[in-house]
């Protein structure tokens, strides 16, 4: 979770209704965001090692260059290795030379990688069969809205970058 804190729509200057809505769901988001910490926290794997975990066992059999997992995260390449330091620690992935080219190091999710995975999606399962038949028709619906509004957000970022 990002480190902007939640803010509230009391001190706006003008009353935009999209910038209170917004505020509004970033803050719902945050606390949905919070909850899940929460309810899954019975392991130590924090959302960048969860994801970086996902993205080798994609890769599948052949593994996937170092380079690329720190590219498909989006975080400095120092920070991936320490995170992949971190995961073969655990055991959860495997460091293996590049069969062709000795300057390339691979990255293959293990067995224990697997295994936590697989414990990750079923603690989602858990927290799903525990959902009542109103929140989980709520969340089919809002789901395709909020790729919408992330979508939107992320277009405005690109040209606010450019």
């Amino acid at each position: 979770m990002g480190h902007r804190g939640i803010i509230t729509a009391e001190r706006l200057t003008t009353v935009d209704e999209n910038a209170v809505a917004l505020i509004g769901l970033d803050a719902r988001i945050q606390q949905m965001d919070q909850m899940l910490d929460r309810l899954l926290s019975d392991d130590d794997l924090a959302g960048p090692a969860v994801q970086a975990l996902q993205i080798v066992e994609a890769a599948g059999r052949r593994g996937l260059r170092q380079c690329a997992l720190a590219d498909s995260v989006s975080l400095p390449a120092g920070t991936v290795s320490r995170l992949v330091d971190t995961l073969v620690k655990g055991d959860l992935v495997s460091r293996r030379p590049h069969p062709t080219d000795r300057r390339v190091t691979m990255l293959a999710l293990t067995a224990a990688g697997g295994r936590r995975l697989d414990r990750r999606r079923a603690d989602y399962g858990r927290l799903a069969e525990a959902l009542t038949p109103q929140a989980a028709e709520a969340l089919r619906v809002v789901n395709p809205l909020l790729e919408v509004i992330a979508e939107t957000l992320a277009r405005s970022a690109k040209s606010k970058a450019a």
